[in-house]
């Protein structure tokens, strides 16, 4: 098994959250962000300013069962992570 690593000051992780997050020891972080799809039941894309790239992602769901246990595991997680003074951010919406 890998070791799980603790985290650098002012660090910013790019990758699916959820893997991410599993490599990250427990009790180690002091805020999180987490801001997750809507349950909007759509496809969205979004151009950068200069139109150069395109970016896309599926907020689609079988069912809110489904959407509740992506949410739930990555909560998990989320909390797993915080230190005792921690914070978590949850940007939400009202789907």
């Amino acid at each position: 098994l890998r070791r799980k690593q603790k985290m650098l000051k002012d660090n910013v992780i790019l990758g699916d959250c959820l893997d991410k997050m599993r490599e990250i020891a427990s009790n180690s972080v002091d805020f999180v962000y987490l801001d997750p799809p809507f349950f909007t039941n759509r496809s969205h894309k979004s151009t950068t300013r200069d139109g150069k790239r395109t970016f896309s992602f599926n907020d689609v769901w079988s069912s809110q069962e489904e959407y509740a246990s992506f949410i739930s595991e990555r909560l998990y997680e989320c909390k797993r992570l915080l230190k005792k003074t921690g914070s978590l951010f949850f940007h939400g919406d009202h789907n």
